[in-house]
């Protein structure tokens, strides 16, 4: 197989070897999330791991009433800023 040295052990027929690299669990794939900003290619076999734990993946915002869904690497900047967040009262000290 091509993808040998990225640890594929299949030893096949050359005429059989394009339809085995097409689903080749080893063959490079982007992240799902590339369109927001991830760069790595990972095994195809090891694309839904990587997903789970991958900085760029959409989070939901913890602040009630907020539908904006940062990177994973962003949410706690996200959360401090954000307009949903609860804070006190500045009139606190006078009874509010």
């Amino acid at each position: 197989c091509k993808y040998k040295q990225r640890g594929c052990t299949q030893q096949l027929p050359f005429f059989n070897s394009a339809r085995h690299a097409s689903g080749c669990g080893y063959r490079p794939v982007p992240c799902s999330f590339e369109t927001r900003g991830c760069e790595k290619r990972i095994n195809a076999r090891d694309l839904e791991q990587h997903c789970e734990s991958c900085n760029y993946r959409p989070v939901d915002c913890k602040h009630k009433g907020c539908s904006h869904q940062p990177n994973a690497e962003d949410a706690a900047a996200h959360s401090e800023q954000c307009g949903f967040r609860l804070v006190p009262c500045p009139n606190a000290v006078h009874g509010c």
